[in-house]
């Protein structure tokens, strides 16, 4: 295994640690992957020419031309290459990995959310019409954040306070700009570092935070 190797899968693990919830994602996308090359008599790339990328793999093609609605011409030509081409082995599989996906977007959709990504951002990525479907999945899924309140005094960053709240639809950002507001008085220099509840490092480590807001009324 090449360094590189070696970096993309600690990365991996990371991520698997750090999201439990793609555990189930990976494991039905393996297991349809596995019964399609068992399947499959031979390998068969389909390829076609889209966007920028000359010889793209179709469905990868595919995607970019349902992503731009207005270029109806090359959708219709890339459904009929994989209407042509793809066996039916192959779309069981791309079937079976859209079910999965679908079963993990309420936690794919929030995760982006805590993060920063706006509503109009997560439909963009995800294809949706527009923003109302991201509004419903996150109106039924809050997330518990926990923060904790630094203050600095006599030259060292000491923690005032710490909890946890539900939170309904902001991100970790918006959370730590609210209890920096409410908890502290405006002249105070004071960091607010906020994790989900149950993230590793979790109220520990800084560098593990979602999101660290830093407010220097002197700066």
């Amino acid at each position: 295994m090449t360094s590189r190797d070696q970096s993309q899968y600690d990365a991996a693990v990371r991520l698997l640690a750090e999201r439990p919830y793609l555990a189930d994602l990976v494991t039905h996308l393996d297991r349809a992957v596995r019964e399609y090359e068992s399947n499959r008599p031979e390998a068969r790339p389909v390829a076609v020419s889209a966007g920028d990328e000359e010889g793209a793999p179709a469905l990868f093609a595919l995607a970019r031309a349902h992503a731009d609605a207005a270029n109806r011409e090359e959708r219709a030509e890339v459904v009929e290459v994989l209407g042509a081409k793809m066996p039916l082995s192959e779309a069981g599989t791309v079937r079976r990995a859209a079910k999965a996906i679908e079963g993990a977007l309420p936690e794919i959709i929030l995760d982006a959310r805590i993060n920063g990504q706006s509503a109009s951002e997560i439909s963009r990525e995800l294809g949706f019409a527009n923003d109302s479907r991201v509004y419903s999945y996150l109106r039924k899924h809050p997330w518990e954040a926990s923060y904790r309140l630094d203050q600095f005094q006599d030259g060292s960053w000491v923690t005032v306070d710490s909890g946890t709240r539900e939170v309904l639809k902001d991100s970790a950002e918006q959370v730590a700009v609210d209890v920096a507001r409410e908890l502290a008085a405006g002249d105070a220099r004071v960091r607010v570092s906020v994790w989900r509840l149950g993230d590793p490092g979790d109220s520990v480590d800084v560098d593990t935070a979602r999101y660290v807001f830093e407010r220097d009324p002197a700066a």
